[in-house]
């Protein structure tokens, strides 16, 4: 009796020291857990919207040069220490994973967009984006263009002090939106979607969406 009370207290334990654990990445990651808010109008999500960027090359990109293709975009900067790169992974590993099933690569451009222009120079997105694919694509700007790209596309971003001497975080949702040919929302991963899932809903669009020019 006394050894099953013994076991069964230390489970306890461990339980709480995991909810406790759980409590407080939540607290100081609320990105984790800021919703999405998806307003419909007249069947459409309004997500998504014209832009003006510089990309990893330093040249000047507009929302319009991806038609004709799906656009996954992507919110984070490169000086984050776990989620972007993490998140940035399992897209990659998507992409591998359609272009092992002979898909048609040219059809996806998958977009970085920063939400640290202060440190993300094309320079620094340069490096980013190369340890990851070669279809992944590095987007800055001025503080105003990421504000208004990030508005578009509801996404939530904040900067967090960090403790004395130490750089800054940066605190922000981390979806993956999928835009279509037309430059409109279709939908978004989120951080529970696995590279088989992403490339399986991704390999779905290759076949149903209109890649037509006379959209």
């Amino acid at each position: 009796m006394r050894l099953r009370l013994r076991s069964l207290l230390r489970g306890l334990g461990i339980g709480l020291v995991v909810i406790a654990a759980m409590g407080v990445w939540f607290h100081f990651n609320p990105s984790r857990y800021e919703p999405v808010q998806i307003v419909r109008s007249s069947g459409e999500a309004l997500i998504g919207g014209p832009f003006q960027l510089v990309n990893h090359h330093g040249a000047l990109v507009i929302d319009s040069d991806f038609r004709g293709r799906l656009m996954l975009v992507y919110f984070g900067f490169t000086f984050c220490p776990d989620v972007c790169p993490l998140d940035m992974a399992r897209l990659s590993a998507a992409l591998d994973i359609l272009e092992g099933r002979g898909a048609d690569m040219s059809l996806i451009r998958a977009l970085f967009v920063t939400i640290d222009p202060a440190r993300d120079s094309p320079r620094i997105l340069n490096k980013f984006v190369s340890a990851f694919h070669p279809r992944l694509m590095g987007l800055t700007g001025s503080h105003a263009q990421i504000a208004t790209i990030a508005a578009a596309y509801k996404v939530y971003y904040a900067k967090v002090p960090g403790e004395e001497g130490a750089d800054y975080l940066m605190n922000h949702s981390n979806n993956i939106y999928v835009m279509g040919p037309d430059g409109k929302f279709i939908s978004f991963f989120s951080s529970l979607d696995s590279p088989e899932v992403m490339a399986n809903e991704l390999s779905r669009l290759l076949q149903e969406v209109d890649f037509s020019d006379d959209q």
